[in-house]
């Protein structure tokens, strides 16, 4: 039987695949309110972080993420926002660690995206 972490990346990757538009819409309506309340139950701050970091790069609409970069953000961002997932969050203390899993996977799979978008800000004019 496969472990949860094998499970959350299994239906990350089938996410991934179909991703569209009204994905990216969902993400975007409900990631703040995902943030707050992964905050309020004591979420690591480092998977918080992660989260934001790899929103910003999907919202960024001045940078382009590569197809598969972005359908993976999508559906990992998704993945995180749903609370009955894997591990259902409604679990104090444990209902994220499939989600801090699925991220760190995301993250080490788009980590040349993610230099490419840190160094695509550093050139970028500041906006007053």
């Amino acid at each position: 039987m496969p472990d949860y972490r094998e499970q959350a990346w299994s239906q990350v990757e089938r996410m991934a695949d179909s991703v569209n538009a009204e994905d990216e819409r969902r993400v975007h309506e409900n990631l703040d309110r995902k943030l707050h309340e992964a905050k309020r139950q004591g979420a690591l701050a480092q998977l918080l972080d992660q989260v934001r970091t790899l929103y910003a790069l999907l919202r960024d609409p001045d940078f382009r993420i590569p197809t598969r970069a972005k359908a993976l953000l999508v559906a990992a961002l998704l993945y995180f926002i749903m609370p009955f997932d894997v591990i259902p969050d409604l679990f104090l203390g444990i209902g994220f660690l499939d989600d801090a899993v699925v991220i760190g996977i995301v993250l080490k799979l788009v980590t040349s995206t993610i230099e490419d978008y840190r160094r695509f800000r550093a050139r970028r004019p500041a906006t007053p």
